[in-house]
């Protein structure tokens, strides 16, 4: 069942009623409690996005292993031949094109290792400011040709936290370019920081006023080879949300046919298990 607060916003409730009566059994009122239950809701849901994850990781960590012996053969195979035969363009071309396939195959096959077996974080004190504000440069330079609009919002008050600088540069250059393909070259991005201190969490979130995600896809976008891109390997958000999950943190998607897209990046000021 669903509640309504204040601000117009849904959350998940659990609603119990019993009858009183009084000492001849005659009902006397109905007593209802009602209790939110959001917090333990996203936790199963947590819980079993895990368990799917680890499920098809193992699959694909098999996969991977035996693809990548063909596919080194194959690129051998055209790499001689262009090298070591004189062959007419046609046949070349030909040739170039199944390199790049291998090398485009290549890279999903290390999607894929990343997604199913985590690497070790180095886990060292990080200013997300500083870390966000660099990626977001990058992700800039790569969206110049275009009309997008960038805008800044960073929370100065902001403390460090204890993670792994290259994954979480990883993780917010991934949901960054998204957000450029989602506005298709021109539209706004706005990215903030704060601090949430009641939870102990900072929080990242990236927004865009793109189109937004349509309805039916929305519960899918952080499974694994779920993509709505041509050549997307459906793989980008199943490894944020997994480097994520690894600093104890979570990553949600808030959308509708309105306002664009917003994705929300919480992290516990003292991550990786160094309470």
């Amino acid at each position: 069942m669903a509640g309504v607060r204040r601000d117009g916003s849904l959350f998940a409730l659990h609603v119990s009623a019993s009858m009183v009566s009084d000492a001849e059994g005659k009902p006397i009122c109905i007593m209802a409690s009602f209790v939110d239950i959001t917090e333990k809701r996203e936790m199963e849901e947590a819980m079993l996005q895990s368990e799917k994850l680890s499920s098809i990781g193992q699959l694909a960590a098999g996969l991977a292993h035996e693809l990548r012996n063909p596919l080194a053969v194959i690129s051998s195979c055209a790499q001689f031949c262009t090298e070591n035969m004189e062959l007419e363009p046609a046949v070349n071309e030909n040739l170039e094109m199944i390199s790049r396939s291998v090398q485009r195959a290549n890279k999903l096959i290390n999607d894929l290792l990343a997604f199913a077996r985590p690497s070790r974080l180095e886990w060292k004190e990080v200013d997300i400011n500083e870390l966000v504000s660099r990626t977001w440069n990058m992700a800039k330079l790569e969206a110049r040709p275009f009309d997008t609009e960038f805008v800044l919002q960073l929370d100065e008050r902001l403390p460090r936290i204890v993670g792994d600088e290259e994954k979480l540069g990883q993780v917010f250059m991934n949901l960054i370019q998204n957000a450029v393909q989602a506005i298709a070259g021109k539209g706004r991005i706005t990215l903030q920081t704060q601090v949430l201190r009641t939870q102990h969490q900072v929080e990242i979130n990236v927004i865009d006023d793109g189109p937004g995600v349509p309805g039916d896809y929305r519960y899918k976008i952080f499974d694994p080879f779920f993509t709505t891109k041509d050549a997307g390997t459906g793989l980008g958000l199943s490894i944020c949300h997994s480097i994520i999950q690894q600093h104890k943190g979570s990553i949600s998607m808030e959308c509708d046919d309105v306002s664009g897209t917003k994705f929300c990046v919480r992290l516990p000021v003292k991550a990786g298990g160094k309470e």
